[in-house]
Order: C-alpha cells, then structure tokens, then sequence
C-alpha cells in the first residue's frame, strides 16, 4: 500500500491551504495511483485472456468509454455532498477490484468480467475526477486557485504516471492479484482521508430535472465567451499534442532506436517535467500574468512537438517531453483555474465535466488521426503537423487574448 506520507514531499506545504486541501491531494494522489495501476493491469489481463484485438481493445476502451457520460455525471455531482460522492466513487472501485482479485485467485479468466470492472471503475472515476475539481475551490480563497490546482495536477502527474503503472506494471508481472489488491488498498485508503473532509455540500438546490440540469451547465460553457474561447484553445492542444502524444511507444522504436521497456521511461521524464511545472505554475503566474502564461505554454506545446520531429538522439527528446509535459501542467492550471472563478458554484460540476468531456473526445480522436498520419506520412512529419496545429492555436490565443478575462465578471 502507497504510504501517504511518503508522497507528501512531492506536493506544496500543507500548512497554508488548510487540511481540507490537504486532505482532497492526499486522496486524489492515492486514487490516481489506483487508476495508474488499472491502466496498465486491465489491458495486460486481457492480453493474458484472450488474443482477439477486437476483445483486448474494447478493454482498453471500455476505461475511457464512462467519459462519454461526463456531462450527465456532473449534473448529478451538482446535487450531491461533493466529497461524499468521492468517498463512494472510491469505495465502488475498491470493491469491483477486489473482486477482480478474488476472480484472479481462482483463475477464472472471462473478457465479460474485465469488461464490467472497466466501465465500472471508470465511471466511479468520472464521479470522482469532477467532484473533486468541482470541490477544490470551497476549500480555498480565490486568490489561492491556482496552487490548489496545481496539487491536482500534481497529483495526477504523481499517481498517473511516476507511480501508478510502473508499479501497476511490476505488481501484475510478479503476481496479477497484487495489481488489483494495492489498486483496492489506494482507493480505500484514499476514501478513509476523504470521509474527514468537513465542507463539500451539494452548492445549491437544484430543481429541474437531470436532462434540463445537464444542458444548462453545458449551455453555460458555451455561452460564456472566455469559458468558450479557452475550451476551443484546450480542444485543440488536445487534439494535436495529446494526439500526437499516442504515437510516443512507436517514436521510441522506430525513430529513437532504443528498446521497448524505454518508452516506460520516457513516460516518467515527462511526469517529473508535470510535477516540477504544477509545484511552481502560481509564481509563474504571478510573474507572467495568466495571458501571457497561456500564450507561452501553447508555443511551447509546438516548438516541443516540432523538435520531436527532428531528433533522433534520446537525451535531447526525454529534454523536450519533460518541457512539452511543464507547459501541459501550466496550461492545465490556468484553465482549471479560469474555470473555477467563471462558473457559478452550482454549475461548476456540470462545467468542469462537459469541458472535460470534450478534451478527452479531442485527444481520443487527435490519437486516430495521429495514427492515420504516421501510417500515411510517417512519424516526424506527423510531429509537425501536430506543431502547425498549436502554432495556429497560438495565433488564435493571441488574437483573442485581450478579450480574455481570467476573473469574476466577464462574459
């Protein structure tokens, strides 16, 4: 079981943001470790079950597939104790992954089974993700947004990808129950740290039905016109550098020359770069301003990308995903941010969800056309498509820039 205390150097001095803060990253880094460890032990048990694709990708798909449902979940955040739907979230997926354990004991091996753990486990993580990001700012001031956003980027940059699947990865090849047993362990430690949380009530009654409440947050989003502007931005880096991002396991073999095992690697310099931007992404802003920082952390999105197309020598490449993977953390914080301070309370759930929905539906289909590309051009010239893409994102950040507002007020 992941130690708590043992990740708390990697997030910001608790002391200043209350225990409540503390508390939400704390448990937010043990479920993203959970869900780092099902990421990687779900697709490799269903490689171990069956050799159809067909089975094995609809696996892998059924982990993401719940985000589909993002805008309906978050209506439904919207009338609930926000940190109670976590602590439950938590519990669902600590119980359908100990009984996958149970079922590995015993060596039943059934693709059904991996299926319904999957789409379960992943839509307890959608109820989790948006309420806690829909939490965060009733634990804080204002002015302190941007560094409780940044412990959730951090957090996920810790669990997701430093700690996560290569422990997932390790766990499941000495012996599989053991993935699934820390995985039911970090969701249920986690739940135990939340259930101390003392604010997180629903932000307000809400009388109209799901269906009506789910629109209304979404027309919200795209009504408000930095909300829409910084969506359209978001969608698009998504798109092109998440997009181009899938191609990084093929990128380290056919055009770095190294080993398989590296792209592991390659993975965690791009976790260390999340982990150190997120930590100093409030001074940054504070020096830069948020314009200025959005502006910057897309460019460098493109001229990262762009340099991948180009280098074949493997310190110089880990140098530019530990960058491109900063101004990813920089970006995400600014945008949370903006998001938290523009959205009324009770619609910050329904916001923050359909916002969410559409980056992950614009990175699962940058990732189909990125692999359309490389199929077509070849993989550095699919780099800078992805590079021309954020360039134009640029220009359009700066034309629109000025009419961007970051606070209370504006539409």
């Amino acid at each position: 079981m992941v130690n708590p205390f043992a990740i708390r150097r990697f997030l910001p001095h608790r002391s200043s943001l209350g225990a409540n803060a503390w508390r939400v990253s704390i448990a937010g880094c043990l479920s993203a470790v959970g869900d780092g460890v099902r990421l990687v032990a779900l697709p490799l048990s269903a490689v171990a079950t069956t050799a159809d694709p067909v089975q094995i990708t609809a696996v892998v798909a059924a982990t993401r597939l719940p985000w589909i449902l993002a805008p309906v979940i978050g209506a439904a955040v919207d009338r609930l104790s926000r940190h109670r739907v976590m602590v439950v979230a938590d519990l669902t997926r600590a119980a359908v992954m100990l009984l996958l354990a149970g079922v590995t004991l015993l060596r039943w091996r059934e693709i059904a089974i991996l299926l319904v753990v999957a789409l379960t486990a992943g839509v307890a993580e959608v109820f989790f993700e948006t309420a806690g990001h829909a939490l965060a700012p009733s634990l804080v001031t204002d002015r302190d947004f941007e560094r409780v956003n940044a412990r959730l980027v951090t957090v996920q940059a810790v669990g997701l990808t430093l700690v996560g699947p290569p422990l997932g990865l390790l766990l499941w090849t000495m012996w599989t129950p053991a993935a699934f047993l820390l995985d039911a362990a970090s969701f249920l430690a986690s739940a135990a740290i939340i259930s101390r949380v003392t604010v997180g009530t629903a932000a307000g009654p809400v009388s109209a039905g799901l269906l009506r409440s789910t629109l209304a947050g979404l027309r919200y989003l795209v009504r408000h016109r930095t909300l829409r502007v910084l969506i359209v931005l978001m969608s698009a880096t998504c798109f092109a550098n998440q997009g181009a991002f899938s191609l990084l396991v093929l990128y380290t073999s056919a055009v770095l020359g190294l080993p398989g095992h590296s792209y592991g690697w390659l993975l965690i310099a791009g976790g260390v770069g999340s982990l150190v931007a997120a930590n100093t992404a409030p001074a940054l802003l504070r020096l830069l301003g948020h314009r200025v920082a959005l502006i910057s952390s897309i460019a460098a999105l493109s001229a990262t990308c762009l340099g991948l197309a180009f280098v074949t020598w493997w310190p110089l490449a880990a140098g530019l995903i530990t960058l491109n993977s900063a101004a990813t953390a920089v970006l995400n914080v600014i945008i949370l941010s903006a998001r938290q301070r523009l959205s009324p309370p009770q619609l910050l759930g329904r916001v923050t969800a359909g916002a969410r929905s559409v980056a992950r539906g614009a990175t699962a289909l940058g990732a189909t056309m990125a692999g359309l590309a490389a199929g077509a051009v070849g993989i550095p010239l699919t780099w800078i498509l992805a590079s021309v893409v954020l360039a134009a994102s640029v220009s359009l950040a700066v034309l629109l820039s000025t009419s961007l507002t970051f606070s209370h007020g504006s539409r």
